[in-house]
């Protein structure tokens, strides 16, 4: 069922975005195509997803819409990470850092933190995912969002498995609960 209202989704995107480029409105041409990218995700189709991310990013990077950007840039990271393409992956949430932090798009960021911090676990770079951890946990707490909290609590859990403290990523996890 879930497989068919994502069909449906995606459908529809594409159909909003034939109309918006039709009738030349590129915001919601950029729009459509970050939705389309995460039904698409959401179906497995990650080649379309990618390619309608790095899309929407272009014409968000023409009409100098910075916040199209950092949404952008987010979904491509989560879109290259699925795909093992995590040298993207890192470009893209360094990229879009500075952006969401100029914009003061602290939710955004929080979650570029957090995705960062994954990447840095897992290539071993165990100070600076922990720095990053530090930081969207910070900032998640500030926004009192107990999503993201969960999420940085999971990945600081993984961080801790990796750097051998048992004890503590047990603790971690049941904070992610």
């Amino acid at each position: 069922r879930a497989q068919g209202n994502h069909q449906a989704e995606a459908e529809h995107c594409r159909a909003m975005l034939s109309h918006m480029r039709a009738i030349g409105h590129r915001y919601y041409e950029a729009v459509a195509l970050n939705n389309l990218s995460l039904a698409c995700s959401a179906l497995g189709q990650y080649g379309p997803a990618i390619d309608a991310s790095e899309q929407a990013l272009d014409i968000f990077r023409q009409i100098n819409h910075q916040h199209g950007q950092v949404i952008s840039l987010l979904n491509l990271s989560s879109r290259y990470k699925t795909t093992g393409q995590l040298d993207k992956a890192r470009g893209a949430l360094t990229e879009g850092l500075p952006l969401a932090r100029e914009l003061s798009l602290a939710d955004d960021e929080a979650r570029m933190l957090s995705s960062l911090a994954e990447l840095l676990t897992n290539s071993g770079q165990y100070d600076a995912a922990g720095q990053a951890l530090e930081r969207a946990e910070e900032i998640a707490r500030v926004l009192g969002s107990v999503y993201l909290l969960a999420t940085i609590h999971n990945r600081a859990g993984e961080l801790a498995l990796a750097t051998g403290t048992h004890d503590r990523a047990v603790e971690l996890f049941e904070q992610s609960l």
